[in-house]
């Protein structure tokens, strides 16, 4: 199973750094949340090690679990 990006939105101070380092352009700003578009995402990281407040971290996902 492939890794993902969570994001933790309380602790994030909207500095834009992760959607300038997102090299797929995967990361927006909308009404004032991160959005991360998952299908764009490669899973490189980038934002994660730009991230000073470390509201990005990778989850890996139970894909059993995911579909019940």
């Amino acid at each position: 199973m492939r890794p993902v990006i969570s994001y933790e939105f309380d602790n994030c101070k909207k500095c834009i750094r992760c959607v300038k380092a997102c090299p797929v352009d995967a990361i927006s700003i909308v009404n004032e949340k991160v959005t991360l578009d998952s299908k764009k995402c490669i899973n490189c990281g980038k934002c994660i090690q730009v991230c000073e407040e470390k509201v990005l971290k990778i989850k890996k996902v139970n894909l059993d679990k995911a579909l019940k």
